[in-house]
């Protein structure tokens, strides 16, 4: 299980590297967290709810079951969302764009 409480994010790349490795994961739901890691695999909490992270973090703990779907759905988000090949088609794609609007 991964488990990151934030007070604020943006783009954060301990969250990608959890979820790319397969770790089912509980969260801070701050930022841009909410558009990485959601869905199946994360379990997001208010900020400051320490009683809400905790049980979250002894739910996964005590079911395997559980915590191997949410590892899984994790690893395919970041596979099909943020692996490296996907994101340098996403640049490439953004180069293109920008390079077509400029003047000859």
């Amino acid at each position: 299980v991964g488990v990151l409480p934030l007070t604020d994010s943006t783009a954060n790349n301990a969250l990608i590297e959890m979820m790319a490795s397969g770790l089912a994961v509980v969260s801070t739901d701050v930022g841009g967290v909410r558009n990485y890691a959601s869905g199946d695999g994360a379990r997001l909490v208010g900020v400051g709810d320490s009683g809400a992270m905790a049980a979250s973090v002894d739910a996964l703990l005590r079911d395997d079951a559980l915590r191997t779907q949410c590892g899984r759905a994790n690893r395919a988000t970041a596979v099909r969302e943020f692996s490296i090949e996907v994101c340098a088609q996403r640049l490439a794609g953004i180069y293109a764009q920008a390079s077509a609007q400029l003047p000859p």
